[in-house]
């Protein structure tokens, strides 16, 4: 079957990669976003097999439920990566790839979550709210908050304070994902201009 992704040994495993099931016990519109970035399976062996959860990427090839147009709900974002969605609706592709498109590796993963959440904001308010869902830390929620508070007042306030938001700068998955959100959204944005 066409569009799986080219996944060999030593690679992050797609199982592993889309299925991260610990959200706590929020809604999925609410959940840490945190886990997410941080999370990180197991590789893939010479077999196609994960050292991890025991997932073998090449017997998905011979999945009965999945046709050239439609992938079984189990295969959708493990095996094609949600590269076959002419079927699919809009709402229904978000959550099955909410965790991020597929990366070969595990130290991709923070950039790719962030990268694939900016695309889902399309305002100042949903941008903050879901910066929020990146991390725990109380100072950084402290500086999203009034983030939120400033752009009340004055919107043009946005870029600048978020450039100032402590996160950005140390260098960990949060901050990369942060990163990659902060620089994302600005290309996005920007080109919506343009």
């Amino acid at each position: 079957m066409s569009h799986q992704p080219q996944a060999g040994p030593n690679d992050a495993c797609p199982c592993c990669w889309h299925g991260v099931e610990s959200h706590g016990a929020t809604g999925i519109g609410t959940y840490s976003i945190e886990d997410l970035i941080t999370h990180e399976g197991g590789t893939l062996d010479e077999h196609g097999t994960c050292n991890k959860c025991q997932w073998n990427f090449i017997l998905t090839r011979n999945c009965t439920n999945c046709t050239k147009t439609q992938p079984c709900p189990k295969h959708y974002a493990t095996v094609h990566d949600g590269t076959i969605n002419e079927h699919m609706p809009g709402i229904l592709h978000d959550l099955y790839m909410r965790n991020s498109p597929y990366k070969r590796s595990w130290t991709q993963r923070p950039a790719s979550v962030g990268e694939w959440y900016a695309h889902q904001a399309s305002n100042y308010m949903e941008a903050i709210s879901l910066l929020r869902r990146f991390t725990s830390d109380y100072k950084v929620h402290s500086e999203l908050n009034a983030l939120e508070r400033n752009i009340l007042i004055d919107a043009t306030t946005f870029w600048h304070e978020l450039r100032q938001i402590s996160t950005i700068t140390s260098g960990d998955a949060i901050s990369i994902a942060f990163n990659t959100f902060c620089q994302t959204l600005w290309s996005v944005w920007r080109s919506r201009l343009l």
